[in-house]
């Protein structure tokens, strides 16, 4: 296995003055992952059904989905080794799941006491649709609560969707896990999160030391306050239907005796 990468950081001091201050940083990285060579990988079908020899570990062969078809309702499947049945030795469609790349932007600005930092990440990513974490979309519909996106699955023949229908079929059931578990589940679950926001003032001395006070500080302190992403689930960084990153907005006094 083969991994290589770039990482690059920039700072910059934007403007320096007397009472105000600029600055920024930037930091950006790119991975890149190779399965270099595999003796006889033919022989461990665990391994060959899933890796591709010069291709990324962090990917795996997958079921080539074709859609909804139109008369069924249920997702048709590629038949990739033609032999009439869909099993493990149709996962020939290869896809990598992993984070193209990653980094983040850094600000810090001062004005006498004022202070405000913020922080911006952001990943270009791909992932799987976060529909295929409900286990009865759409094989029962009953059995827990459904997205909104259920509304348009297909519900007649000659219906164009790409969500099929609701079914207890074996043949549908089978079909729904294996469409979440081909390339066309993948989606862009790229972002930009402001991730970090300080906001600080520091109360003048001439203020404070008649009472005691040597120094004060008023804060509040923010995380996780926006995300930018073309994702529809709950959360890009997360995914499926896992537990975002709480949004924390802390306030407080700091005080110097």
């Amino acid at each position: 296995v083969e991994n290589r990468g770039v990482e690059l950081e920039f700072s910059a001091i934007n403007i320096s003055q007397e009472n105000f201050l600029w600055t920024t940083s930037i930091n950006f990285t790119r991975l890149r992952n190779e399965l270099v060579a595999f003796p006889n990988i033919e022989a461990f079908s665990a391994f060959n059904n899933t890796f591709e020899v010069g291709r990324s570990i962090f990917g795996a062969k997958r079921f080539q989905s074709l859609g909804v078809n139109p008369e069924t309702g249920l997702y048709d499947i590629a038949d990739l080794n033609g032999d009439g049945s869909i099993d493990v030795s149709d996962q020939q469609d290869f896809v990598e799941i992993f984070q193209d790349y990653f980094g983040g932007i850094s600000n810090s600005v001062r004005w006498k006491g004022l202070q405000l930092d913020f922080f911006f990440r952001f990943v270009k990513q791909n992932a799987f649709d976060y529909l295929g974490a409900f286990s009865s979309l759409p094989p029962g519909a009953d059995l827990e609560n459904q997205p909104q996106d259920v509304l348009v699955r297909w519900q007649n023949p000659g219906d164009v969707s790409a969500i099929q229908r609701f079914t207890r079929s074996t043949q549908g059931i089978a079909n729904f896990r294996r469409h979440y578990r081909s390339s066309a589940a993948l989606v862009d679950a790229s972002f930009i999160r402001l991730q970090n926001v300080s906001l600080s003032w520091t109360v003048p001395e001439k203020w404070i030391s008649t009472v005691g006070i040597n120094k004060a500080r008023i804060y509040a302190l923010g995380q996780n306050l926006l995300t930018i992403t073309p994702y529809d689930g709950v959360d890009p960084e997360t995914r499926r239907l896992s537990l975002p990153p709480l949004r924390l907005i802390t306030t407080g006094i700091q005080l110097t005796f």
